[in-house]
């Protein structure tokens, strides 16, 4: 079994990515016709879920291309369902 402290990253991480994903569900469900977004919607909305993993783990450096490429996949799974 993996240290306690690394549960508890595991945790936060899968916390910070549903909390993303929520955002980003709020972000297209307020628009009233969606289709599919220009390249500087798809990098707003990319750096503003990819900020907000970050916040969640407190800005810890060193993760920014993980945050950055999670957020390009919740993005993508949210605009597919």
């Amino acid at each position: 079994m993996p240290p306690s402290w690394v549960i508890s990253q595991a945790d936060s991480a899968r916390a910070a990515v549903n909390s993303a994903a929520t955002m980003v569900d709020t972000v297209i469900s307020e628009s009233a016709s969606y289709s599919a977004p220009a390249e500087a919607e798809w990098h707003r909305r990319i750096s503003q879920v990819a900020y907000h993993l970050a916040e969640k783990r407190q800005f810890a450096t060193g993760h920014a291309l993980d945050d950055w490429l999670a957020a390009e996949q919740i993005v993508r799974d949210q605009l597919v369902r």
